[in-house]
């Protein structure tokens, strides 16, 4: 169900795909390519210099509007949550042609450790201290997104990400 503000802010987004390229530097890294989108690595080119990731989605069929309006709508319902990926900001541009795809693109928090599949292939030595510290974190992030009424359909390992912020451990987000 995509509640009509989610898909009217979407529309109405005065943040346009062109600023998006004004505003941030796109590296050449793809992070992750997946059914929806590309995610890659971006800088900010503001005095921040933040890094982050951004998801870019393009579509050019009619459905673009209500999967996209129901991202954003599960992002910023469960928001704030220490082991789900936080959102930062939105850019959004239409298409002007039936041969162009319409674009939007999602700033990301930036999980600068692979997915949990790619840790346990190279990694292999997971100790079980880390496995119940993991686990604890995805029972955390499905807790809270359950509460908000919200399903997650695709858990498994490559979408559960790794986060390392200085003097803490490898949160699972």
């Amino acid at each position: 169900y995509i509640e009509e503000e989610d898909l009217k802010a979407l529309e109405d987004a005065g943040k346009t795909y062109k600023t998006f390229t004004e505003q941030w530097h796109i590296g050449n890294q793809k992070l992750f390519s997946g059914t929806f989108g590309k995610v890659y690595w971006v800088r900010s080119n503001r005095v921040t210099n933040m890094v982050c990731a951004a998801k870019l989605m393009e579509r050019n069929n009619a459905d673009r509007y209500e999967i996209w309006a129901a991202e954003m709508h599960i992002h910023r319902t469960v928001s704030g949550h220490q082991n789900i990926v936080e959102l930062f900001d939105i850019y959004f541009s239409s298409y002007a042609s039936e041969h162009d795809k319409a674009k939007v693109v999602f700033i990301q928090q930036l999980c600068d450790y692979n997915d949990l599949f790619k840790h346990m292939l190279y990694y292999y030595d997971v100790n079980i201290v880390e496995t119940y510290d993991w686990m604890k974190d995805l029972c955390s992030a499905l807790a809270h997104i359950h509460a908000n009424n919200i399903i997650h359909r695709d858990i498994k390992p490559s979408n559960c990400l790794l986060y390392y912020a200085v003097g803490q451990r490898k949160l699972l987000k």
